[in-house]
């Protein structure tokens, strides 16, 4: 059995990015487990709200990520901003609208490193990455099993 994720690279008319610090205490990217019933697209619509008060447009996807570890799979997507001002919630510490530099700058996981230098490359092919990673753990280690374009 895997776990079925999503999670949203959401900009803005100003070409932000939408990232909130989560309670584990590192920056990441709005999104979570997809439940029964949904399909990913309104997974990642309620997430994002759940997490940031933001509604969004789901647009194409830019990969997907498996932890082998934790028998993960991660879809991450691009998504447009439609409406909401983003504000912390029980599920976010802080939530903030970032330029790229700055977005950049915040992330501390390698995991995210990757999926973010995956978003900056993106040209309309998904990626697929297969990796070994404990997020609870950040000094269990980061180890990539395979890559590749999809």
């Amino acid at each position: 059995m895997h776990t079925i994720g999503v999670e949203g690279f959401v900009t803005d008319a100003q070409g932000r990015f939408l990232m909130l610090l989560n309670p584990k205490g590192y920056w990441d990217f709005p999104g979570g487990q997809v439940e029964p019933g949904e399909d990913l697209i309104q997974a990642l619509q309620r997430e994002v709200f759940e997490e940031t008060r933001v509604e969004v447009a789901v647009q194409r996807l830019v990969g997907v990520y498996s932890n082998v570890r934790h028998n993960l799979v991660l879809f991450y997507f691009l998504c447009d901003w439609i409406q909401g001002q983003p504000c912390p919630t029980a599920e976010s510490l802080e939530v903030a609208w970032l330029q790229r530099e700055d977005m950049v700058s915040r992330i501390t996981l390698p995991v995210l490193r990757d999926r973010v230098k995956d978003l900056l490359a993106f040209q309309g092919s998904p990626i697929y990455r297969a990796y070994a990673f404990d997020p609870s753990d950040p000094g269990s280690g980061y180890m990539v099993h395979a890559e590749r374009g999809i």
